[in-house]
């Protein structure tokens, strides 16, 4: 599952693409406990590039919570 990430003020988004798997959530997860451990309190995912959601822990992190900002297309 490759990513990308932005920093905007406060606010971080994580771009998703690909395939979100057992494997790369691991790495997903990571990527998601550091930023909690940054502080950061605003993060946007934006899933739209994912072609495939496997069966998966969601969310990845207890600390992580994902809420909806807006309606995917």
């Amino acid at each position: 599952m490759p990513f990308t990430g932005s920093d905007n003020g406060d606010e971080s988004t994580l771009f998703l693409s690909g395939h979100l798997d057992e494997h790369s959530v691991a790495e997903f997860k990571a990527l998601t406990d550091a930023l909690v451990a940054e502080g950061r309190r605003h993060v946007v995912l934006d899933m739209s590039g994912l072609e495939n959601i496997e069966s998966v822990r969601w969310p990845p992190s207890p600390r992580f919570t994902a809420l909806p900002r807006g309606r995917g297309t």
